[in-house]
């Protein structure tokens, strides 16, 4: 277990910098501005992605520069994250609003028989976000205004049920999606995949918008085998990035999709304990 780590006031953050991260600071009055207002561990974690060149025994070093440095690459980290969380606002828009007008058409047309009825009610039911607002309970009347006030994280189960069950429905949610829709396999492995890219972006909306750095997002990555890999990630995000059709940050995007898998490579390389 890892011993906690104390809390330290700005001047100590700093100084923990300049000795443990060679990190030189030219204006101490606008490093600890920054620091306050964009928190250490963001802006640190951040930069380390850049300016780590090796990792041995957890501990990592890093190459010279100033703490200016990490303030920009910060900065260009927001700008995308910015870019991306608008991206991910207007998908989520446009799946809510198709997901609740095609189930409210199946379960107010009659088109469901009773056990498929129950377990969509049970998901709506279910849903944080209603609870929160004091909605009455939820009896299968006027089922757009309870989906389209549900959480994307519980809506999402509304969209798998759909993959699941009603595959015709599933396809009109996602049209003009293709990233969401693999092919029409319908076996097993088609419909993980689906779910797999869909719950990696409810994971994107989640870290951006409580300002986790895109940085961080990008090197916590695993495949299957639970080893270090974030290609599924950065295909998750390059996807997002084009929704607008702006590509005005593409080169923030491939110099952070860069240092992120050069961070994850140097942390993949086997290290040697030393006595």
């Amino acid at each position: 277990m890892k011993d906690r780590k104390k809390f330290k006031t700005i001047d100590q953050q700093i100084d923990y910098l300049e000795i443990d991260k060679a990190v030189k600071t030219c204006d101490r009055g606008v490093s600890s501005k920054f620091l306050l207002d964009y928190n250490y561990y963001n802006v640190v974690s951040c930069g380390k992605i850049k300016f780590a060149y090796n990792s041995e025994n957890g501990k990592h070093k890093y190459n010279e520069s100033n703490f200016e440095q990490w303030i920009q690459y910060f900065k260009l980290d927001q700008k995308l994250s910015r870019h991306l969380r608008n991206n991910v606002l207007s998908l989520e828009l446009v799946i809510n609003s198709r997901v609740a007008y095609y189930i409210s058409e199946l379960m107010e047309s009659g088109a469901l028989i009773q056990r498929e009825k129950e377990a969509i009610e049970h998901i709506i039911q279910s849903s944080k976000k209603i609870a929160d607002i004091n909605f009455k309970s939820y009896a299968g009347h006027e089922t757009w205004k309870y989906v389209t006030k549900m959480m994307f994280s519980d809506m999402k189960k509304l969209v798998f049920w759909l993959l699941e069950n009603k595959r015709e429905f599933y396809m009109m949610v996602v049209n003009g999606y293709s990233f969401l829709s693999v092919g029409d396999d319908e076996s097993r492995r088609r419909y993980s995949v689906d779910k797999s890219r869909l719950n990696e972006i409810n994971n994107l909306r989640n870290k951006l918008f409580h300002f986790t750095p895109l940085n961080i997002y990008l090197v916590y990555g695993k495949d299957s085998k639970g080893k270090l890999n974030n290609s599924e990630k950065r295909k998750v995000v390059k996807w997002v990035y084009r929704l607008s059709g702006n590509q005005k940050h593409v080169a923030n995007l491939t110099e952070i999709c860069n240092y992120s898998h050069k961070f994850i490579k140097m942390k993949k390389k086997p290290t040697i304990n030393v006595d």
